[in-house]
């Protein structure tokens, strides 16, 4: 059995319109999630398995930053994997709100480029960023995420994702031989 607690929009975020997020999570994972008026979060997977109650934890911090429920359940796979950044380890409080533009960008460019580009989907919720995406592409977003946080421009940080497509290209298709061996 595991234990969380979240409040106020994250709690929200995880039950979802009509407990719908937290349903179809039970059914995915074969768990039964109770959460109380206080925001106290158990869960318990049927065959006392703690590895798939961990990965239920991991979905449920998903959907607590905003990501949505399909979304979220990607990282059902061992292959995906979220990362969380407290823009607040970055930058003073005070410059949150503009580092966050920066990070966003006009109209959400700057965010749908570098989703484009490490084929990751990208939530900025309060003081956290979060990345869900294959391990390697959300290890990539990350580090081009932290470039901006400590001031990069954005051209910098485009031209970095774009040099390293190579590298992401070899390593899928070193999982596509695997597969085809197997």
């Amino acid at each position: 059995m595991m234990k969380s607690f979240f409040s106020g929009k994250e709690l929200w975020r995880i039950i979802g319109k009509d407990n719908s997020n937290i349903k179809k999570l039970g059914r995915e994972l074969n768990v039964k999630i109770d959460i109380d008026k206080q925001g106290n979060i158990e869960i318990k997977n049927i065959k006392n398995d703690s590895f798939i109650e961990y990965i239920a934890l991991k979905i449920i911090d998903a959907l607590a930053l905003g990501f949505d429920i399909e979304t979220a359940l990607l990282l059902k796979d061992e292959k995906y994997s979220l990362v969380k950044i407290n823009i607040h380890s970055y930058v003073k409080e005070s410059r949150q709100k503009q580092v966050t533009g920066i990070v966003i960008g006009t109209k959400g460019m700057t965010k749908k480029i570098m989703e484009e580009l490490t084929e990751c989907e990208i939530v900025i919720a309060e003081h956290n960023i979060g990345i869900i995406g294959k391990n390697e592409n959300a290890e990539l977003a990350n580090e081009a995420i932290i470039m901006l946080l400590r001031g990069a421009k954005q051209g910098a940080v485009y031209r970095f994702l774009e040099k390293s497509q190579p590298r992401i290209r070899a390593i899928h298709e070193e999982q596509v031989e695997e597969l085809i061996k197997k």
